[in-house]
């Protein structure tokens, strides 16, 4: 769940543009897919970390926050299975 928790945080970075921790959180879950191999929620988070250290202001940081939490509570909801 400390995934969630960075979602949400960085979804609160996103509400009040705040690029750098956006950047830092979307860093973090991709390193963190990276090492469990979760390849399309790295890919998701590299292209949250990409647009916010480049500053890209008319990227959906919100949608693509979005599909991270979806493919993130997928994997959850597997494990319970």
């Amino acid at each position: 769940n400390d995934a969630m928790a960075d979602i949400k945080e960085m979804n609160a970075a996103i509400e009040s543009r705040n690029t750098r921790d956006v950047f830092e959180l979307a860093h973090k879950i991709k390193g963190a897919a990276a090492n469990l191999r979760l390849a399309d929620i790295k890919e998701l988070a590299l292209a949250i970390e990409k647009n916010a250290r480049d500053g890209v202001s008319d990227f959906d940081y919100a949608l693509f926050s979005k599909k991270l939490a979806d493919a993130i509570l997928k994997i959850h909801l597997e494990d319970l299975e």
